[in-house]
């Protein structure tokens, strides 16, 4: 499901300034967002509940440590991206107290807080991207492990794929001449209306429940 909103989230932005309708546009991209809040929020909670319900019988607790510390990489992971939505969404309002409000459509704060000067990346940006190729690491390495254990096999490939590729390397992109020379945070945020990026953030944590709850399933298949 999440590489399915993926892809509508970036063939949305592409044609988005060849979209005259733009306040529909924003409209999905809210609706987008929505149901990405909603699904990682059930599958955290899903998730949390299998390994409250781990057996130390069945398996080994050295086993069960690692699940609950990379529970604990999941969870740090969707807060560290929760602070950056909640960023993007203080910086881009417009007005004060009551009367202020969000603007959706703002891709220079978008800009401003993940790309910076000369689009090197700011720290936020950098930190976003280092994090979620970091969570896929631990991520494969503990799939690998439980996959070994049940079946011998020695994957020789990644199981889950990193979240934060430049283009070169992204299998969308990586044949486009133009976008296959941009960096993850280019192709991510460069003139990225605000309320896009905030789907793309929530996307990512519903990718990080995702991934980890796919292991989970793995384990019970033991």
């Amino acid at each position: 499901m999440n590489t399915r909103y993926y892809t509508l989230l970036l063939l949305s932005w592409l044609s988005f300034t060849a979209c005259k309708q733009k306040t529909d546009l924003m409209n999905k991209f809210q609706e987008l967002d929505n149901s990405l809040q909603e699904h990682t929020s059930t599958t955290l909670d899903k998730s949390q509940h299998a390994i409250n319900k781990l057996d130390s019988t069945k398996i080994s607790p050295t086993l069960i440590e690692k699940i609950q510390v990379f529970h604990k990489e999941t969870q740090e992971t969707i807060r560290f991206i929760e602070t950056l939505k909640n960023k993007l969404i203080e910086h881009s309002q417009v007005g004060e107290g009551e009367d202020s409000l969000v603007d959706l459509k703002n891709h220079e704060v978008v800009m401003h807080l993940f790309l910076g000067e000369h689009h090197k990346g700011t720290t936020d940006g950098l930190a976003f991207e280092k994090r979620l190729n970091e969570f896929t690491t631990s991520a494969n390495k503990l799939y690998k492990e439980i996959k070994y254990s049940q079946d011998s096999i020695i994957l020789s490939e990644p199981h889950f794929r990193h979240m934060a590729l430049d283009g070169k390397d992204d299998p969308q992109f990586k044949h486009n001449p133009e976008y296959s020379k941009k960096t993850f945070l280019e192709l991510a945020f460069d003139h990225t209306p605000m309320i896009a990026a905030l789907a793309l953030l929530t996307e990512r944590q519903s990718r990080i429940t995702t991934q980890e709850h796919e292991i989970l399933n793995l384990l019970e298949k033991r």
